[in-house]
């Protein structure tokens, strides 16, 4: 069955950093730790909620866990009608304040239930964030609530973004929300991985020789998943995609299994049919216990040895239980987009049984960071393991199609010769302005080909860090010599910087007739332009049937190793060894006596 592709179109937070991802990014990128003490114990608090955003006759339902995952998602949503959308939205368990509420009064009144309200269930039982959520936003679509400790939020992530890769949903809102209660702190003290540390700096150290165990913490993580089509029609701003994803058991209850938390690992990338070697980053779960991080560590080095950059936000925010595997997607997403990896707060000195590349000092900017994996585990042995792709990969991405009499229609990616922007000025000016006005809140009057930098548009030295980043993914490039930056005074300077240094890449279809069109593609990776102004015929004069021979025996191969691996998606293993194959020498170089070239 082919499945759909599935991308994030809205993220909605409360951390304990307070209300809004804003907050949330904010204090990640500035390296605050957001853990306070509550009656002589760390944990992770959120500091406020605007409980009265949301309507009585919804909030008289709702436990703390409740209100903050509505409030999430609401932010998620934004504008969007829910509609027909599902939820999958998990919690460890029903409200464990409202339950201390409950049997604190009905032990105290000999068992009398006159004093109950009405309410007092929907706010313990199991799917209480879901249904609460659900209701409020009028989510008409399936209502999922995966109650898996720890690792329930990608989980949930999971299961909507298998209900929308299988045609299931249109649209599905995912995620996690836990509230803190002394009861959560207990149950990690009474199978000795609590922190006992007392200073908020030093008691969530992950990876860390000197760890000293779990630091508890509430929030809500909200995702909005979506069917890629769906967003593009409605012109919706993609985030990143999901590609893969697994969910397993280990061998014990409480027990971390190195073996088994690789294999889950393995699952995901061969969900995605992607290699090992393809992975970017790898975000971990790690939340500073000793044999927790020493599995996870051990199974991480067993399927990318030593070379892929690992985190963990424990360090920032605590465990944030059902909450935490939604809110690091969150900011794995963040990091695929800004091409940005963070340290793990608190991280001096790694365990040197783990040779892993650890994350630590300070922020790296300006990665190439094109698929991101996150881990999420927990007790009862859940594991739960996802995979993001940057949302620049959405639009170039291999495609095919079954439009065409001819068969699929194949789409290869071939790297411009040389230095040069195959875009022209009008576009480098429009893309470059579009990007100025979103990220800087420049109006469109200010954006002039001879406006300065800092007198004209007020971009001061902490700006130019950004506009690096901004230029390098509004052009899908990398500047490698950011020195040249340094003699940049005007817009009119950055237009010349682009079109004379970002080698965009060149997109050739195999379309209804034996040649290869064309640089426009890049656009529509799955037919050419109407307006396409870069013809084959005359590139295509050498060996002029090449193309074609080609185009035959790969379409020919693509059905036979598709109904091979017919429950593969189009990232499952057949693809994968078609994309080897495309990617070959020889294929390339067919394709180079058919690259059409600008005049």
């Amino acid at each position: 069955m082919q499945r759909e592709r599935v991308v994030v179109t809205g993220v909605g937070a409360v951390s304990p950093y307070g209300e809004g991802v804003p907050l949330l990014l904010e204090g990640i990128e500035l390296g605050r730790c957001a853990l306070t003490k509550r009656d002589g114990c760390v944990c992770g608090l959120v500091p406020h909620c605007d409980a009265y955003k949301i309507p009585r006759k919804f909030r008289r339902s709702m436990s703390p866990m409740s209100i903050m995952a509505t409030l999430a998602a609401q932010e998620a949503v934004g504008p969007v009608l829910p509609g027909r959308t599902g939820v999958a939205l998990a919690s460890t368990m029903g409200s464990p304040t409202e339950l201390e509420n409950f049997f604190s009064i009905y032990c105290a009144q000999s068992e009398e239930l006159s004093w109950v309200r009405s309410t007092a269930f929907f706010k313990v039982m199991s799917h209480t964030v879901a249904a609460n959520v659900a209701l409020a936003l009028g989510c008409t679509g399936r209502t999922l609530a995966p109650s898996a400790a720890c690792s329930s939020a990608v989980a949930a992530l999971s299961l909507g973004y298998e209900a929308i890769a299988f045609g299931r949903e249109e649209r599905m809102l995912c995620g996690g929300a836990d509230e803190y209660h002394p009861l959560t702190t207990m149950t990690f003290e009474r199978i000795g991985a609590a922190s006992h540390a007392r200073d908020p700096m030093k008691s969530s150290l992950p990876f860390d020789r000197e760890r000293r165990g779990v630091v508890c913490g509430e929030g809500a993580g909200v995702l909005l998943l979506e069917r890629l089509e769906s967003a593009q029609e409605r012109g919706a701003t993609i985030l990143g995609e999901i590609v893969g994803c697994a969910l397993r058991s280990s061998s014990g209850i409480a027990q971390p299994d190195a073996e088994a938390i690789s294999e889950c690992m393995r699952e995901a990338l061969d969900d995605a049919g992607l290699r090992p070697s393809d992975i970017d980053y790898c975000n971990a779960h790690a939340t500073g216990t000793e044999f927790g991080d020493r599995a996870e560590g051990q199974a991480i080095y067993a399927v990318f040895g030593g070379d892929v950059p690992v985190n963990s936000f424990k360090g920032h925010l605590g465990h944030t239980m059902a909450a935490s595997g939604a809110l690091e997607s969150i900011l794995v997403l963040s990091s695929l987009a800004k091409g940005v990896l963070f340290p793990t707060l608190g991280l001096r000195t790694p365990d040197p049984s783990l040779p892993i590349n650890l994350l630590m000092g300070s922020p790296q900017y300006g990665k190439n960071i094109r698929f991101a994996l996150k881990n999420s585990f927990a007790l009862g042995g859940s594991l739960a393991c996802i995979l993001f792709a940057n949302s620049a990969l959405c639009a170039k991405s291999w495609a095919w199609a079954m439009g065409n009499t001819l068969g699929p229609l194949w789409v290869a990616r071939i790297p411009k010769q040389g230095n040069g922007s195959c875009m022209t000025r009008e576009e480098i000016v429009a893309r470059v302005n579009e990007a100025f006005a979103r990220e800087f809140e420049l109006d469109s009057a200010q954006l002039v080909e001879n406006a300065n930098l800092h007198d004209d548009l007020g971009l001061d030295s902490l700006d130019r860090v950004d506009m690096v980043i901004v230029l390098e993914k509004a052009f899908s490039f990398t500047v490698s010599d950011k020195s040249q930056l340094a003699k940049i005074a005007t817009l009119g300077d950055i237009y010349d910087y682009i079109e004379a240094n970002a080698a965009n890449d060149h997109w050739y279809c195999l379309h209804c007739s034996p040649v290869l069109c064309c640089d426009c593609a890049r656009n529509s990776p799955v037919s050419c332009r109407s307006d396409c102004r870069s013809p084959c015929a005359g590139n295509a004069a050498f060996f002029p049937h090449l193309p074609l021979v080609f185009w035959l025996c790969f379409s020919s191969l693509a059905f036979t190793l598709d109904s091979c691996a017919h429950k593969k998606s189009r990232h499952g293993a057949a693809y994968t060894a078609l994309n080897s194959c495309v990617q070959s020498p020889v294929f390339s170089w067919s394709l180079s006596f058919c690259r059409p070239e600008r005049a």
